[in-house]
């Protein structure tokens, strides 16, 4: 068979407007099959997904969009579209609730910039540059400065 993870849109309401939505890519793999169950990998567009914040927080922002050339069954027919403004509403979804963790910085003195880089999405409007203080020892221990 084939599987076309571009087929899949997923939306935050049946009908799909120019802001709620994010469609799989590539990235997204089969993680697993179980004859009537197929399970995707997103990988990667789960970014897209969490970074879209209108898409897949609760029951009532979750809709599936699927083209045709999603996948086939046995016998090479594709699957049946679920077409937009006919979007088909999750029936479960279990929400992210792993909060971000700080994997690495630079900080660039030539160019004044701290680069910080987390593990998941982060929502820059919440971010509170007086929670930061940069340490001379890794200990804690030392000269520090507290932004």
């Amino acid at each position: 068979s084939t599987f076309n993870p571009n087929a899949v849109v997923l939306q935050s309401a049946v009908t799909r407007t120019s802001d709620n939505w994010a469609r799989l890519s590539a990235a997204s793999t089969i993680d697993a099959y179980t004859g009537y169950t197929l399970s995707i990998s997103l990988n990667s567009d789960i970014l897209a997904i969490k970074s879209a914040r209108q898409i897949a927080h609760y029951l009532n922002t979750t809709f599936i969009t699927i083209e045709g050339s999603l996948i086939d069954d046995i016998t090479g027919e594709d699957v049946v579209p679920i077409t937009d403004s006919k979007a088909l509403q999750a029936t479960a979804i279990i929400r992210d609730e792993t909060p971000p963790s700080l994997i690495e910085y630079a900080l660039l003195i030539d160019t004044g910039i701290l680069e910080l880089t987390f593990n998941d999405v982060i929502d820059v409007t919440s971010f509170d540059i007086t929670g930061f203080t940069l340490h001379r020892n890794a200990d804690g221990s030392g000269a520090q400065f507290t932004f």
